[in-house]
């Protein structure tokens, strides 16, 4: 199953998103499910660090990815990061809604 966890901070922003482990939907290289989470959450990757001024950290290895947003940001990078993720979270959404069996998402509150 694919665990993905979308970090909000106290105003309920979305601040970080941690993806990990494979939806086990279809065989490595078939899986529809796993790579459609995964290139949402790789597009986003990709849009904070172009609209974002390319302020967050990143850690990725094989079956997991973290990444989140700088407290350096300016507010305009900010609010610019803030609509990707917004946008992610709703493309993941409508992904686990549709195989729940193959992703869970869980929204966490962090002190930030």
């Amino acid at each position: 199953m694919v665990k993905v966890k979308l970090m909000t901070n106290l105003t309920g922003e979305i601040v970080a998103f941690e993806v990990r482990g494979h939806a086990r939907y279809a065989d490595h290289g078939q899986d529809i499910v796993c790579a459609g989470t995964s290139a949402v959450a790789q597009t986003a990757v990709l849009g904070l660090e172009h609209f974002a001024d390319g302020e967050v950290k990143l850690k990725i290895k094989k079956g997991y990815l973290y990444c989140a947003l700088k407290d350096s940001l300016s507010s305009a990078a900010r609010e610019r990061g803030t609509i990707i993720l917004q946008t992610m979270a709703l493309g993941l959404e409508m992904i686990a809604r549709s195989y729940p069996q193959n992703v869970q998402l869980v929204w966490e509150s962090i002190k930030q």
